[in-house]
């Protein structure tokens, strides 16, 4: 008997902890019923119930058989079969309480709680929770009849699902740090522009304005050492304020950057005459630097508070970095930027135009540095050689052996894109190196053999001598040089009768190539057609309001102002004439 009280006393418990584990599946109940309610109305129609029992006969009756073919074979037996049928009519007829075909979640709930429907044992309890729990995870589809039926998704659908859902998850997160990042490479621009504004502003007022002020450099040094710098500052000055505009109230889906620099595109330009003209500054800066007043001059400049300590020399190279700095940043804000943003075709352009710019800048100072190296060469001839021309470029220069008439005679050969000279080593006394003894211009006359043997045969105006190299990787870069270049002038040289008679005078060019003719072959009015009356014919810098056109009184030549600040009996000279005559002590 005591055992037996035991027993209904652990019933009774069982029973209470069971029913309360019961209603506490609820709201995974509340999942089901709004898994069938597909038309989101609150009620439960009977073709949406109809799913629900093939899931539930296919959960209980053909439990034994895979999930498809549970599902294929409760569908017919709940839609086809009679007992199928009546199976539904008796639990909707239980449900449906108010009798209106439509079955609300209270009285789906209180189908499954009613007590002669609640599981007596844990297992029938967990056989029923297994069953909701099944159905919280499983996804509805609409049959070939229009009926919603429930299907059970496959380990590899699964699989899909979660992977999409990952997929999608990566993506937005992807998404909200690349417009950020966006925001971020945004706020930079506009940051970089400000320092670099407040370090032109420090320079012009305090070391330009300063220097101009005290008199401690004259006007000409003061212009070789700022150049247009002042121009820059106020194009930038203008940049920053379209810059703050945009960026100040940043939205990452819809403020767009890309016009701006497309607007300001052209005038960067302007840089190309400060960029040139560093190397000049750099070199008067050292040679001033000498000066015990210019020296304390600067020291003082640097204490002010507006130069940061930096010094003038870390100022203006500012200019020089600026542009590759703008391409780069460019890029990056291109590369954070989504494809359907308005930004990116505007970002694209902007990219071109601006890296065409410092392409422009950066083939202008290329052009200068060759011409400085023609200059240098030209100062170690005893006469002058005129090898300088505003379509030049000096590419190689080599000791080589001339072999004609059975001699064998060293000589230099000197290689430029539109002829070849050679020259022969001046006395140990002279203060020069070479004597020019032949140029040859790439004209109709002029051919090169390859005859192996580290030889190749030069014929030129009926004349032919062999030039012998030391080695043949030498006479095949050569060689290589040559023929492209030959190549490459091609209908460009006319010869006339007048070349013919200057053939034997080593000073003078004896062709002209194209509308570019040799510098000081010119009458003035020539001259300024064939430099478009807007560069230097020596530095190539474009004529400007900073940079004005002035002409040689000696070989009326078109230069700037700083390839003619020279003086020769009281007339201007271009840096070449005051080489070759200068004025007598």
């Amino acid at each position: 008997q005591q055992q037996q009280q035991q027993q209904q006393q652990q019933e009774e418990e069982g029973g209470r902890q069971f029913r309360d584990d019961f209603l506490a599946l609820q709201p995974v109940f509340a999942q089901v019923f709004d898994n069938f309610d597909q038309d989101g109305g609150g009620t439960i129609s009977r073709e949406e119930f109809v799913s629900f029992v093939i899931a539930y006969a296919a959960m209980f009756v053909f439990r034994d058989q895979t999930p498809t073919v549970a599902f294929e074979r409760a569908a017919a037996f709940v839609r086809q079969e009679a007992s199928g049928q009546a199976m539904v009519n008796d639990m909707l007829t239980a449900m449906d309480q108010n009798a209106d075909n439509e079955i609300e979640f209270g009285e789906f709930w209180d189908y499954f709680t009613d007590s002669r429907r609640v599981p007596k044992s844990l297992s029938q309890f967990n056989t029923t929770k297994s069953f909701v729990e099944y159905w919280s995870n499983r996804k509805l589809i609409l049959g070939e009849d229009g009926s919603v039926v429930a299907r059970h998704l496959t380990k590899e659908e699964e699989e899909a699902k979660q992977a999409k859902e990952a997929a999608a998850k990566k993506a937005a997160a992807k998404l909200a740090q690349k417009r950020q990042t966006r925001e971020r490479v945004a706020k930079e621009i506009l940051q970089v522009e400000e320092r670099y504004c407040a370090s032109l502003n420090a320079c012009v007022s305090v070391f330009y304005v300063g220097m101009q002020e005290k008199g401690v450099v004259d006007d000409e040094q003061l212009a070789t050492l700022f150049s247009n710098l002042p121009s820059l500052l106020a194009l930038n000055t203008r940049f920053l304020v379209a810059l703050t505009k945009r960026i100040v109230g940043f939205d990452t889906t819809s403020t767009v950057l890309g016009d701006v620099y497309i607007q300001f595109a052209p005038f960067f330009k302007l840089y190309t005459e400060y960029v040139a003209n560093h190397s000049k500054a750099n070199a008067l800066l050292s040679q001033l630097m000498h000066s015990n007043s210019l020296k304390s001059f600067l020291d003082k400049c640097s204490l002010n508070p507006l130069t940061k300590g930096m010094n003038l020399a870390s100022y203006l190279i500012m200019p020089v970095q600026m542009i590759p700095r703008y391409v780069l940043l460019l890029k990056e804000l291109l590369k954070n930027t989504v494809s359907d943003h308005p930004d990116v075709p505007l970002l694209e352009q902007a990219i071109d135009k601006v890296d065409a710019t410092a392409k422009h800048i950066n083939q202008f100072m290329t052009l200068q540095e060759n011409r400085q190296k023609i200059i240098e060469l030209e100062m170690k001839f005893d006469v002058y050689p005129r090898f300088l021309s505003p379509s030049r470029t000096f590419l190689r220069q080599s000791q080589l052996v001339k072999k004609a008439d059975g001699r064998e005679i060293p000589y230099h050969f000197f290689l430029f894109n539109d002829m070849l000279a050679y020259a022969s080593d001046m006395k140990l006394s002279s203060q020069f190196d070479f004597k020019l003894r032949r140029k040859m211009p790439f004209d109709p006359s002029f051919k090169v053999t390859d005859r192996g043997h580290n030889v190749f045969c030069i014929e030129f105006d009926k004349k032919k001598f062999d030039v012998v190299f030391p080695d043949q990787a030498e006479q095949q870069a050569w060689l290589a040089d040559v023929q492209q270049c030959i190549h490459n002038n091609k209908g460009k040289i006319k010869k006339t009768k007048k070349d013919n008679k200057q053939l034997n005078d080593p000073t003078s060019d004896i062709f002209d190539i194209g509308d570019t003719p040799m510098f000081g072959d010119e009458t003035p009015a020539n001259n300024a057609a064939s430099q478009g009356d807007n560069s230097c014919s020596l530095c190539g810098d474009v004529f400007s309001f900073f940079s004005r056109k002035h002409h040689c009184k000696q070989c009326r030549a078109v230069c700037c102002y700083r390839c003619s600040g020279h003086r020769i009996k009281g007339l201007r000279a271009c840096d070449n004439c005051y080489c070759l005559k200068p004025p007598a002590p």
